[in-house]
């Protein structure tokens, strides 16, 4: 009998935004513009638009895992990307499962702790949870500089200070930890993003800033990038890379597209061959 194959897939586990600039709307149109299969995950319900977050509806944690394993059992161990989990329950849950696949999965995780407007998205318990049961399982973790503050307690407000955040969270036991670098001086024509791995490495990926009102969903749309890359056998270091390159396209066809802050990031088919984000040679950063 003809064995085919199995095409590359993503499980993406996070909450949903009935607006569809972000959370798993943004997640699944993100994977079908770099034609990956993705399947979903609802972990909470939200309400909110470009300005707030009024409301949120936690799943049961237990819905959650068996979400999970409903998802498992039909499409086999696929490339996780996690992003909203709201509660310590389901953190927990979300690690139980991610540890019963063990190498047989690589899981990004885009750490969502709060709303831009203030709203908290997952209790002191839960970021606790995070750090110790389901950061160790990762192959990579994408916090902002806020994000990246609120995990580890500590300002951050230069490259130094995106590298001691790398490595806290690689103490944590992150395989890989990949700063991003936007919310550091708004003003400057150049945003530097750090990834930094547990052998070692450090890159640096150089871009342009795109100038003007924010966009909402970056963050779900680099991670889910770097898990279809990632999906597709592609190198963590050029999965960024190309990650970066796609989100700097679709940034651009937003500023174009719409004057409007928070504006959504409009997705269209990608060809594979863009050209690709300025990342630096790696450096060791061993002792």
């Amino acid at each position: 009998m003809l064995e085919v194959e199995a095409p590359p897939r993503v499980l993406c586990i996070g909450g949903t935004d009935p607006t569809g600039a972000a959370g798993l709307l943004l997640d699944q149109r993100t994977l079908a513009a770099l034609g990956v299969y993705g399947a979903g995950v609802v972990t909470a319900v939200t309400v909110q638009t470009s300005r707030e977050v009024s409301d949120v509806v936690l799943m049961p944690a237990s819905v959650v895992g068996a979400q999970i394993d409903a998802a498992i059992e039909e499409l086999g161990p696929p490339t996780i990307k996690i992003g909203m989990l709201g509660s310590q329950d389901i953190v927990l849950a979300v690690a139980g499962r991610v540890k019963r696949l063990g190498s047989r999965s690589r899981v990004v995780l885009d750490p969502v702790l709060g709303s831009s407007s203030g709203r908290s998205l997952l209790a002191e318990d839960g970021r606790r949870a995070l750090i110790e049961q389901l950061v160790p399982l990762c192959a990579l973790v994408t916090p902002n500089i806020p994000e990246a503050e609120a995990l580890t307690g500590a300002p951050i407000a230069d490259l130094d200070g995106m590298g001691r955040a790398a490595d806290f969270l690689l103490a944590a036991g992150a395989a890989a930890v990949l700063i991003k670098g936007g919310h550091l001086d708004r003003d400057s024509a150049k945003v530097v993003d750090l990834l930094r791995t547990a052998d070692g490495d450090q890159f640096l990926c150089e871009r342009a800033r795109v100038m003007g009102p924010g966009f909402r969903g970056s963050g779900c749309f680099l991670a889910t990038a770097i898990a279809a890359f990632l999906a597709e056998g592609v190198p963590l270091a050029a999965s960024v890379e190309g990650a970066r390159s796609r989100l700097d396209i679709a940034m651009r066809q937003a500023s174009a597209a719409t004057p409007l802050a928070d504006r959504p990031l409009l997705l269209t088919p990608v060809p594979k061959d863009l050209p690709r984000a300025s990342l630096l040679p790696p450096i060791s950063v061993k002792s």
